[in-house]
């Protein structure tokens, strides 16, 4: 029995030297960490922040009559700018060992929807004008919500549909001014601006939830820098065909003089707004790993509600009363779904304790 006892020992520490029993879990490997409450609501403030930055940025951008640089090449060096970003934060080797081939369908696919959905949208500015585009993107929140019901099988509550469709209307309502007599009377052409417009609200609403499925299923075993890293190396073709698909509607479709050299036009405003979609789109896609594409869109509207103030600093926009009131409708709705979001989060996990309860007792 000694004998056994020094030789199981033995066994023991051998196995230990070679980390053969019980080796320490990597923890970047299996992506075991979480977000905590504190980086998450941090996370958020920042997030809104950018997107405010974003929108005044671009209403500078729409300003400039005409845009003196192609407006997809915004997003193309946003990609450039994520891709270098993201590259001295992971580990090559294990990032390109667990890429196959259904990641690089996947990623592809889901890069070029959301990129030529929002270069429709970009295209029906001409047509429309900013706030109209503003006021439209503002139908995401509730358009995200069915395709998720389809992909995730996750339905809305009762309270979360009144909230999400009471905030969608007073976002509209908000901007309801943008569709004035001079936008109506351009006939064919505001309508065709606003097909342009939905189109692109429903392709962008579609790929944000397949980005969710992306992000939390398919690149599950993926870290969250080499998820982005991902994102970025595969924008940058996407982006090119973008940016020409831009250039060729540019000069055949609005039959404007425009060179086809991509860098043609850029200036100091241009290479801004890009340096704030690269943060921009680093948080976007956190957001919709760490919480979800509905959040993301409610998020979207209180982006909004808080640019209002700043354009009013900046004389873009004039105050109106009514508007102060459909601020604050807007902004509690908003507080009421995400409350809702909580407390229905809370009923889950507490059905699912009573539930494993009941198993253990029986």
């Amino acid at each position: 029995m000694a004998n056994e006892k020094t030789e199981d020992k033995s066994l023991e520490m051998a196995e230990k030297q070679l980390d053969i029993v019980d080796p320490p879990i990597d923890e970047a490997q299996t992506e075991s960490w979480k977000p905590s409450k504190v980086v998450i609501r941090a996370s958020v403030v920042l997030f809104l922040i950018v997107a405010v930055v974003d929108k005044i940025l671009l209403d500078c951008v729409f300003r400039e009559d005409p845009v003196p640089f192609i407006f997809a090449i915004i997003f193309f060096l946003d990609a450039c700018g994520r891709l270098l970003l993201t590259s001295f934060l992971i580990n090559w080797r294990d990032l390109f060992n667990k890429i196959t081939k259904k990641t690089i369908i996947w990623v592809s696919f889901c890069r070029l929807g959301l990129q030529i959905g929002f270069l429709l949208g970009s295209i029906s500015v001409k047509f429309i004008g900013g706030g109209t585009l503003n006021m439209m993107i503002q139908s995401q929140l509730l358009i995200t919500g069915i395709f998720r019901y389809f992909i995730f099988k996750e339905k809305m509550s009762y309270n979360q549909t009144i909230y999400a469709t009471a905030a969608v209307l007073g976002a509209f309502a908000f901007k309801s001014n943008m569709l004035d007599d001079k936008d109506a009377n351009q006939g064919w052409k505001f309508g065709f601006g606003m097909i342009l417009c939905g189109i692109s609200c429903i392709v962008v609403s579609l790929f944000f939830a397949l980005t969710e499925k992306l992000l939390k299923d398919i690149l599950k075993q993926f870290v969250g820098w080499e998820k982005q890293f991902l994102f970025a190396m595969f924008d940058i073709p996407v982006m090119i065909i973008a940016v020409y698909m831009n250039i060729l509607w540019e000069i055949y479709g609005c039959e404007n003089d425009r060179s086809v050299n991509i860098f043609a036009g850029i200036n100091f405003l241009c290479v801004a707004t890009s340096i704030n979609c690269v943060v921009f789109g680093v948080l976007l896609y956190f957001m919709f790993d760490w919480i979800d594409s509905i959040v993301v869109n409610v998020l979207f509207v209180i982006a909004m509600a808080f640019t209002w103030p700043v354009e009013l600093i900046l004389n873009f926009e004039k105050f109106y009363f009514s508007r102060l009131l459909i601020l604050i409708f807007t902004v509690v709705c908003c507080i009421g779904y995400q409350f809702e979001t909580v407390q229905r989060t809370k009923r889950k996990k507490l059905a699912a304790s009573l539930m494993s309860k009941k198993e253990a007792e029986a």
